[in-house]
C-alpha cells in the first residue's frame, strides 16, 4: 500500500477545560500491488480513523497543545473495507 497521510490534515476538536480532545477521517485508498501470492491485486478500500487523546497541562494550567507534548493517555481505531481482484 501507499504511505496514506489523509489524517495529517485533520484538525482536532478539543476541549480546553477537560484538555481533551479528538478527531476523525475518512478517504478511499487505492490497492496499487503486492507481493507472492498477492502480485497483481487491484481495488481500493475506504479507511476511516477515528482517534481521542487527553493533553497534559502547563504549569500555568492552560494546555500544553505543543507538536512536542506527550498526551497522557490516547486512543485510536483505524477501519478499512473494500474489494479486490486477484489475477
Amino acid at each position: 500500500l501507499p504511505r496514506y497521510s489523509a489524517g495529517n490534515s485533520a484538525n482536532p476538536t478539543i476541549n480546553q477545560s477537560s484538555c481533551s480532545g479528538s478527531f476523525s477521517y475518512s478517504a478511499p485508498v487505492p490497492i496499487v500491488s503486492g507481493t507472492g501470492a498477492y502480485a497483481g491485486i487491484t481495488g481500493s478500500f475506504n479507511l476511516t480513523g477515528q482517534f481521542a487523546f487527553i493533553l497534559p497541562r502547563t504549569k500555568s494550567g492552560s494546555c500544553n497543545m505543543s507538536n512536542n507534548a506527550n498526551p497522557i493517555s490516547q486512543y485510536a481505531s483505524v477501519m478499512g473495507s473494500g474489494s479486490v481482484t486477484l489475477p
